[in-house]
């Protein structure tokens, strides 16, 4: 999710109250009474933490633009543009980062195939059935470009055509939104001894909300014009 909202200090907590669910029973008339065990209603939290990062120093010479008889201020702009790019780059990489950590501190929750060194739609499907009927909850799978690729390779070489939409190979993973971006946090290293070297990544399954970018407004700029400027 993309928000302008922020929120002070280093960390936001915001609380919930926790499904009694387990107070649902069915009892057996024609059965011993026994004593129903209590079941306390609770409160959970959603704990936030705040990450800065920073851009630059970009510089370039006036001197710079004069050669190339541009005005000073199209220096700026490009830089200015860029930096938005990076900024949001950075913001979504860092939310994965903190996902990957999330979800991989879970053993419950990962579906760990790379044993086998290929990202298969068994293994994403295997992921999903992790969550039960709460599996329909999970909106959108990320993952690398060689991953998405990878699926791709194993829709051409289905002779049934199951993953081809008006002549178009097509990577459907049961109807859900794909997310390609080869964020360094979904890349996972060679281990020493594997043969051969497989190509390793992660694939996150996410629900709606899972992770927030936000631009709260708190960038800050200096700009120094002197024999260089620098940003």
């Amino acid at each position: 999710m993309l928000s302008p909202a922020g929120f002070d200090g280093d960390f936001f907590q915001e609380s919930f109250w926790k499904a009694i669910h387990t107070a649902q029973r069915r009892v057996d008339c024609y059965a011993a009474q026994a004593t129903a065990a209590a079941t306390d209603l609770q409160q959970g939290s959603i704990a936030s933490v705040k990450i800065a990062g920073g851009f630059g120093p970009i510089r370039f010479e006036p001197g710079q633009m004069t050669w190339l008889q541009k005005p000073t201020a199209e220096g700026i702009e490009v830089a200015s543009r860029n930096f938005a790019e990076a900024l949001l780059q950075d913001q979504i990489n860092t939310a994965i980062a903190a996902l990957v950590a999330a979800i991989g501190n879970n053993a419950t929750m990962v579906n760990d195939v790379s044993t086998t060194g290929l990202l298969t739609y068994r293994a994403l499907n295997g992921a999903h059935a992790r969550f039960g009927d709460r599996s329909a909850d999970i909106i959108a799978n990320i993952m690398t470009g060689a991953a998405c690729h990878s699926l791709i390779d194993q829709n051409l070489a289905n002779g049934q055509s199951l993953f081809q939409a008006g002549g178009v190979t097509v990577v459907d993973i049961l109807n859900k939104r794909i997310v390609i971006t080869d964020a360094p946090a979904l890349s996972v290293a060679a281990v020493a001894g594997d043969t051969p070297v497989p190509a390793k990544s992660r694939a996150l399954g996410l629900v709606t909300g899972a992770a927030t970018i936000s631009d709260a407004g708190d960038v800050i700029t200096n700009i120094e014009p002197r024999i260089e400027t620098t940003m």
